[in-house]
């Protein structure tokens, strides 16, 4: 064994057998699937929080629970 062999990650990769190969392959394709998943629900939390945010300052603001449900309905029709 050459001791002094550049040993690079780029040179182990490629002279890796084919079946690591297909190993490293994999284990990057779904780490990235798992990075878009993290940030997907990342995102879905902060608009949830924000939403919650904003029906806790209009549930607090009005004295009148039922213009509270109108106004719920409505922007439940407005967002879907």
């Amino acid at each position: 064994m050459n001791v002094t062999q550049d040993l690079s990650i780029l040179e182990l990769i490629l002279n890796a057998s084919w079946v690591v190969q297909a190993i490293m392959a994999l284990l990057l394709g779904v780490s990235v699937v798992s990075w878009y998943y993290i940030f997907r629900k990342m995102f879905v939390i902060r608009t949830a929080r924000k939403q919650t945010e904003e029906f806790e300052r209009t549930f607090w603001s009005r004295p009148d629970l039922n213009a509270l449900y109108q106004a719920a309905v409505n922007a439940r029709h407005r967002t879907g």
